[in-house]
C-alpha cells in the first residue's frame, strides 16, 4: 500500500499544475487578436479582445487549455499583437506566454501608441 501511494505521489508531482486564466482588458478602440509565431495561427476571429466601449474596457479571459491548443503545446508561447479581431493591420507587440503560469512577458513593442501593462496572468492593452 504505501509503495502504491509513493509511485502516484511521484507521478502527480510530476504533472504541471493547471494554470489561472488570462485575462485580458483592452481599454483602445480597436479590438485585439495574437498571431502565434510557431505555427503562424491567428487567434481571431473566434478568440480576440473586443474594443473598448464606453469607456469600458473589452475583456476576454483565455483558459490554459485554450492556450495550449492554439500554441499547439509548445512552451514559452511567442506572439505578436494586432489591433484587429483577424491578425492584421500593424503589429502593436511581440509578447512570450509561459503556458504552466500564463504570465504574460512584452518581449518588444512595435507600435508606439500602445503599451502593454502585464502581471499575475492579466494583460491590459492600452494607448499611451
Amino acid at each position: 500500500m504505501f509503495r502504491t501511494s509513493a509511485i502516484l505521489s511521484l507521478v502527480f508531482l510530476s504533472v504541471p499544475a493547471i494554470a489561472g486564466n488570462l485575462d485580458t482588458y483592452n481599454h483602445t478602440n480597436e479590438d485585439s487578436s495574437v498571431v502565434i509565431s510557431s505555427n503562424n495561427r491567428c487567434s481571431g476571429p473566434l478568440k480576440y479582445t473586443p474594443k473598448q466601449v464606453n469607456g469600458v474596457a473589452g475583456h476576454t479571459s483565455t483558459t490554459a487549455f485554450e492556450a495550449r491548443i492554439l500554441c499547439s503545446n509548445k512552451n514559452p508561447c511567442d506572439a505578436v499583437m494586432y489591433p484587429s479581431n483577424n491578425c492584421t493591420g500593424g503589429a502593436v507587440a511581440s509578447a512570450r506566454i509561459d503556458l504552466n503560469t500564463m504570465n504574460v512577458t512584452v518581449l518588444q513593442m512595435l507600435d508606439n501608441r500602445y503599451k502593454i501593462v502585464t502581471g499575475n496572468n492579466v494583460v491590459h492593452v492600452l494607448y499611451k
